[in-house]
């Protein structure tokens, strides 16, 4: 027993030191297909080698000369446009066990509106689907085999999306609060008996109080007339506070972001957690909550995506002979698309969300730019939005993250392909 123990803590420090080789932060780039409306455009953006993306652009002078200019970024993988599904999350999946280690994982999606990050992350079905579906798989596919006898493992999730600068709890609404749907709908049911039952003493109340009043003037008032008089007093309060709220429900709890003293982890308060007991149950909640996400459609993308969406994962594993417990958290960030209003042609609400899109960006870039001039520039802004204050136990500490950022081939896309690799060659240059 003792020698067991023994190589499982040493495979467990070998495999994360593997990793931390490789770096606590790893970036990687994939470059999607063209799209039938792209045929006939030049391709510039390319797979160099394993690691090394190539683009190709024009550059004008001011006499108005023109030359190609080649500027290769080099990345920790580079996927080209005809990588799988699987073959990205074969680079994703080591990240998974060091969860179960005990680790703090984040994996975010990141680039301009229509470039693949909701594809690269969420997919499709069968061989399509992406990281976030194959990460579920392999989180239960690896508590299956832990020693049941010794260990016990408890898996809770939740949902989240940034809409412009709000926090949206996208478990709140399907059942996540409950051991299962059959449950939600039985407390349904009983509160709307609860309402039917209020009206009806409610629409009975006001004849009763009239009575009772009529005896007080004639000086007959007993004390089951004081109580029911009180009564009314309470029902006319009660009423219209029901008023103001829009029936019996309760007004959602305001969601904030809480930065732990003691862990230094990012925490949102009053959020619905589920816990779940295999992939296929939390799959599904899943796919529930993401139907409620924001998109909209642009020139860019005819479903782009108009928040950032965070499903996290919090693993917790007993040690039933030692009576300790480790608590890690796995985060998949599927990060909104930057884009030019101009060019996807937002307007009305969908330009306010880029607006907001942009700005929550701007905010990540400027910690990427702290962190990487060090801790003697100041402090690091985390504070100044909501996004980089969800992300600040991912950016900068021991966590280990993951950033794959996706770019197009075409050449219309250039000057956002450039942006994005250069945003990725930023956070590559962080050091925790």
């Amino acid at each position: 027993e003792g020698l067991v123990k023994v190589e499982r803590e040493w495979r467990k420090e070998c495999h994360n030191q593997l990793l931390d080789l490789k770096g606590q932060i790893r970036v990687f780039g994939r470059i999607r297909p063209t799209l039938p409306r792209e045929q006939d455009e030049e391709i510039v953006t390319m797979k160099k080698d394993a690691r090394t993306a190539e683009v190709q652009r024009t550059q004008t002078s001011v006499e108005g000369v023109k030359r190609e200019e080649r500027r290769s970024v080099p990345l920790d993988a580079i996927f080209g446009p005809d990588s799988t599904q699987e073959e990205v999350f074969r680079e994703v999946e080591n990240l998974v066990q060091s969860a179960i280690d005990g680790y703090n994982i984040t994996v975010l999606t990141y680039g301009q509106t229509g470039a693949g990050k909701t594809y690269t992350l969420y997919g499709g079905q069968g061989d399509d689907r992406g990281v976030a579906p194959r990460t579920v798989e392999a989180i239960f596919e690896r508590l299956k085999r832990l020693d049941t006898t010794r260990f016990k493992a408890i898996v809770r999730a939740n949902l989240v999306e940034l809409y412009k600068n709000e926090l949206v709890d996208l478990f709140a609404n399907n059942g996540s609060n409950s051991s299962s749907s059959s449950s939600s709908s039985a407390l349904q049911q009983q509160q709307h008996q609860q309402q039917q039952q209020q009206q009806q003493q409610q629409q009975q109340q006001p004849q009763r109080t009239v009575a009772a009043l009529q005896r007080c003037l004639q000086g007959q008032l007993n004390n089951n007339d004081s109580l029911l008089l009180k009564q009314g007093a309470a029902s006319n309060m009660s009423t219209s506070t029901t008023t103001a709220t829009g029936g019996m429900s309760a007004t959602p709890s305001r969601l904030d972001v809480r930065r732990d003293a003691r862990t230094g982890e990012s925490l949102v308060e009053n959020l619905a957690e589920r816990e779940v007991d295999n992939a296929t149950d939390l799959w599904r909640a899943v796919e529930e909550g993401t139907e409620r996400r924001h998109v909209a459609s642009t020139n860019s993308n005819a479903d782009s995506s108009r928040s950032h969406l965070f499903l996290t994962i919090v693993l917790e594993i007993q040690d039933v002979e030692t009576r300790t417990s480790v608590t890690s958290k796995l985060r998949l960030c599927d990060l909104a698309g930057s884009e030019r209003p101009k060019k996807s042609g937002a307007s009305g609400d969908a330009m306010k969300e880029a607006i907001e899109i942009n700005r929550a960006l701007t905010a990540l870039g400027d910690v990427i730019d702290s962190l990487t001039k060090g801790s003697s520039k100041g402090p690091i802004p985390y504070r100044n939005h909501k996004l980089t204050q969800l992300l600040s136990d991912s950016l900068g500490g021991s966590a280990k993250t993951l950033m794959i950022v996706n770019v197009a081939p075409g050449r219309s896309e250039v000057e956002e392909t450039i942006n994005s690799l250069a945003y990725a060659a930023r956070v590559r240059n962080i050091t925790n």
